[in-house]
């Protein structure tokens, strides 16, 4: 199974591949996966994964606007309704990453 997870709120973010997901993991645990493989340096209590309802293709702005949040960290990836192919976006707290904050305050000083 292929989950594919996007970055929400970080500028120029774009959906990446997560691969070999077995859906019986919680979404905890692949929280913490995603977490591992981006190499972010922060915790996965951090983190809040949204489902976006759209089939095989790639979501619409609306879709990701309507995304369900998965705040149950002890479901199973398969009972929150993850099937074939699915979207994710990944809201990140802010506080969490403040080097994130520090370049958007960057980029909008010199826009």
């Amino acid at each position: 199974m292929t989950v594919w997870v996007k970055s929400s709120g970080v500028a120029g973010a774009r959906y990446v591949a997560v691969k070999d997901v077995d859906l019986m993991q919680t979404v905890d645990d692949f929280i913490s996966r995603w977490v591992s493989e981006e190499q972010l340096d922060v915790r996965p209590s951090r983190v809040t994964l949204r489902l976006v309802a759209c089939g095989s293709r790639k979501p619409s702005a609306a879709e990701e606007e309507a995304a369900a949040v998965l705040d149950d960290p002890s479901l199973s990836l398969a009972d929150v309704g993850i099937t074939g192919t699915a979207w994710l976006l990944a809201y990140v707290e802010s506080s969490a990453l403040p080097h994130v904050r520090l370049c958007l305050r960057l980029n909008a000083s010199f826009a």
